[in-house]
């Protein structure tokens, strides 16, 4: 549930229509588990956001300062740095995984572990968290440039070079 909330009178509403969702769901044989309710509050109304709560089944919801939905982590400034963050941690774990794992450094085999394992993670949802910042963008990035010279042949070659050997795009491109 989504609403803009600016003034207290906001705040009351979005309770009532939380209220109802929940009298909905008794109703329909439907038990929420109050725990895993979550708000996140952003936005320039620091009275509203330190000053009201929310509730349900008589516990209040507590505010969080990251949110993770589907696999995508968003901070409570609107931005998904802290995801950015965890994708590229993710990605470094599992390209030194691959690397302390298989001998091999070979062309096919690396192109393969590197599209089935680590690729799907930086893309993941990435139409909605796109980064923007210089610095996410790099972050990303240099998980390629990385795992793409540790592969037999290409060492001699700079990233672009590497990319076009290995037919491959930037993150960024892509």
């Amino acid at each position: 549930m989504k609403m803009q909330i600016e003034t207290v009178d906001d705040v009351a509403l979005l309770q009532q229509d939380l209220n109802c969702f929940l009298s909905w769901a008794k109703d329909n044989n439907m038990k929420m588990n109050g725990d895993k309710f979550e708000v996140m509050r952003y936005g320039p109304l620091l009275d509203i956001k330190e000053h009201t709560k929310y509730q349900a089944h008589q516990q209040n919801i507590t505010p969080k300062e990251y949110v993770r939905d589907l696999g995508v982590t968003m901070s409570a400034d609107g931005t998904f740095s802290h995801h950015i963050h965890l994708i590229t941690t993710t990605g470094r774990k599992l390209t030194g995984w691959i690397l302390r794992t298989f001998q091999t450094r070979e062309r096919s085999c690396m192109l393969t572990l590197w599209k089935a394992l680590v690729l799907p993670r930086l893309e993941y949802c990435c139409q909605l968290w796109s980064p923007h910042k210089m610095g996410d963008i790099m972050r990303l990035e240099t998980l390629q440039r990385t795992f793409n010279s540790r592969i037999a042949g290409l060492q001699q070659l700079n990233y672009w070079e590497r990319l076009n050997e290995l037919k491959l795009y930037s993150l960024q491109r892509r």
